[in-house]
């Protein structure tokens, strides 16, 4: 995977990616801590493209994916966090994240551009959300108001789907800027809106509606908190151990114990704590010696035992999973899901097998010549390496 970035001011930027299987022309370039593409015409730089499979019926509910139990977004990164969707119903004007004096934050505004039938109406609509695995069933956030003096609103809701053209919706209140002559409100605090009342997964999206380009208000949000109180921080995972540790070869499993993959005496390593997805790239140990390597600790995955096999967790309480569309990376979970389930047993020559309960032809394997370690489905792919396990000294 990777983002294709356009900028707001390009004269395609509404236009949707193909689907299926085709070639991708395009500029390289790297934004912050993300490799994205840069396409210059979308007619000449997306080249034959099919469709893989049955098409999608378009009345299919979406498919919620990882519903986590908490969402917090400041937007420092630059970016609209992953999952997140910001698309506009009527008009040409969508959300995007922006920074002033150093502070970055989400902001939709009208300004200069093209109503459509209805106006200007912009949707911010987060990742999915599981309110059941809520311990705080409540969301905050921050809004400020620029050009009060003119026209516009901003509503929030609670959604079914992330597709609002599709969605069930609850409106909700909230506590708004007041417009005032200055050029801007500040940022006021929406108070603790409860999110009680609704079950299950769910989205929450901001409205921004206005009808003049050239006398509408800008909206910006910033500081999102869903499933914790505001005076609370979000659940983070422990920080990984630092620094580097033995790992003696085994051919068994302990529940709990951490573990490094290796394939040809390389090292499977971390996948970096920002990605949602991902391989553990092979390098080198620091030292080999006999029965016993010496890598970085936080290389290790715990092995925990669970009904049908187990699970296994990175050095940021992860869970390293599959799902039934991405089968060559590790979906990385913040909660044991479908597909968070590996079965694990030894092979004659002392390697593991690790096949995921969900995808049984998926194995975690070292394939063909890459020089990673991943999910491959070995029916299809029949050249593989099986990794050998080494167990933390403890």
């Amino acid at each position: 995977r990777m983002v294709v970035n356009t900028s707001n001011k390009c004269t395609f930027k509404g236009t949707t990616m193909p689907t299926g299987t085709g070639t991708v022309r395009a500029i390289l370039s790297y934004y912050r801590s993300d490799w994205q593409l840069v396409i210059s015409d979308p007619a000449t730089d997306c080249i034959g493209f099919d469709p893989m499979g049955e098409p999608t019926d378009p009345d299919t509910p979406s498919v919620p994916g990882d519903a986590v139990a908490q969402i917090s977004a400041d937007f420092e990164d630059g970016q609209l966090p992953a999952g997140w969707t910001a698309v506009a119903t009527s008009g040409d004007r969508t959300w995007f994240v922006k920074d002033f004096n150093s502070n970055f934050y989400a902001q939709c505004s009208a300004y200069k551009g093209k109503a459509g039938a209805d106006g200007f109406r912009s949707w911010l609509i987060t990742s999915a959300v599981d309110i059941d695995k809520m311990t705080e069933k409540v969301m905050s956030f921050e809004t400020e108001i620029q050009y009060g003096p003119n026209e516009g609103n901003m509503q929030l809701y609670v959604l079914d789907s992330n597709d609002p053209s599709k969605a069930q919706m609850v409106e909700m209140t909230y506590t708004q800027p007041q417009p005032t002559s200055a050029s801007s409100s500040g940022y006021v605090f929406s108070g603790e809106i409860d999110l009680s009342q609704f079950t299950g997964v769910k989205y929450i999206g901001w409205l921004y509606i206005a009808s003049d380009p050239d006398n509408s208000r800008t909206y910006r949000i910033d500081n999102v908190k869903i499933g914790f109180k505001a005076d609370q921080k979000p659940d983070i995972p422990d920080t990984p151990a630092t620094g580097n540790a033995q790992f003696r070869k085994v051919t068994g499993i302990t529940s709990g114990k951490s573990y490094v993959l290796v394939v040809d005496g390389k090292v499977g390593g971390a996948i970096p704590e920002k990605d949602s997805y991902g391989r553990l790239a092979m390098a080198d140990p620091v030292s080999a010696e006999g029965d016993v390597i010496t890598t970085a600790a936080s290389n290790g995955i715990v092995f925990t035992a669970v009904e049908g096999g187990y699970t296994m967790t990175d050095a940021y309480g992860r869970f390293l999973s599959m799902d039934n569309s991405h089968l060559t990376s590790f979906q990385i979970y913040t909660s044991q899901q479908a597909g968070s389930v590996w079965g694990v047993s030894f092979n004659a020559d002392g390697s593991a097998a690790i096949v995921n309960t969900l995808n049984t032809t998926c194995n975690v394997v070292r394939s063909g010549t890459y020089t990673n370690i991943a999910p491959s489905d070995v029916a299809q792919y029949p050249e593989f390496t099986a990794p050998v396990l080494y167990e933390k000294v403890d």
